[in-house]
């Protein structure tokens, strides 16, 4: 295994762990399965574009 691809597992990792923060977070708020997802995805696109308006 190359260093790019322990990098990209690592991530991988932690964009996982993170949203399965997300997730027990929302469902112990009592949030539905459904709608803690919607959530999450809404969450994490605006932070890839918060990302991209940085790295630009």
């Amino acid at each position: 295994m190359d260093i790019l691809e322990t990098a990209r597992l690592l991530r991988f990792q932690t964009e996982w762990e993170r949203r399965w923060h997300y997730y027990e977070t929302l469902l112990t708020a009592g949030i539905d399965a459904e709608e803690a997802q919607r959530i999450i995805d809404d969450v994490e696109a605006d932070r890839a574009e918060e990302e991209f308006r940085h790295a630009a």
